[in-house]
């Protein structure tokens, strides 16, 4: 859906309301959940591939964390840098021939997963054993207009701790 749409607003609306009337432990559920709707309300064809270049950087990330081998490691990384820009590219290069629809947070997913891989090959960060955190973390839609690509160290440790939202910790 566009940011600029009359269902945008509707959306937002309804997801706080819900969001804030949900009990603390089941609103992890409601942003995970939010996510595949949000991305699909324009190309419901889209969700797919976004659900296996998730499921492919979760699964490299921590081969990439399990592995000893500094070549293996690499080729892992950039097996990674790979798969996310040659889907961002087939996109890119069909909408440029086609005038087809760009799927909405493409490329912005397309830098976050690759920039999470990167962290996890320099040892900057632990790769995520939750492939329903990693999940939130690439489909928390509410980032898309946040601005620079976030660094799994700032997202999804606040989804790994569960950050309170209450206003007493303000």
């Amino acid at each position: 859906m566009l940011f600029n749409s009359l269902q945008f607003p509707v959306f937002f609306i309804l997801f706080f309301v819900v969001y804030y009337l949900l009990p603390s432990r089941t609103r992890p559920y409601w942003i995970l959940a939010s996510g595949p709707y949000f991305y699909s309300a324009m190309a419901l064809d889209y969700l797919w591939i976004l659900l296996a270049l998730i499921l492919c950087d979760f699964v490299l990330g921590r081969c990439i964390a399990k592995s000893t081998n500094p070549r293996r490691r690499l080729f892992l990384l950039l097996l990674g840098i790979v798969a996310n820009f040659s889907v961002l590219l087939v996109f890119k290069w069909q909408y440029e021939f086609s005038r087809s629809f760009l799927p909405p947070g493409l490329s912005f997913h397309t830098f976050q997963s690759v920039a999470y891989l990167i962290e996890v090959y320099s040892g900057r960060f632990n790769a995520e054993r939750s492939l329903y955190k990693y999940s939130q973390y690439i489909l928390f839609w509410p980032q898309l207009v946040a601005g620079p690509i976030e660094r799994p160290q700032g997202l999804l440790r606040q989804f790994r701790e569960g950050v309170s939202t209450s206003a007493q910790k303000c």
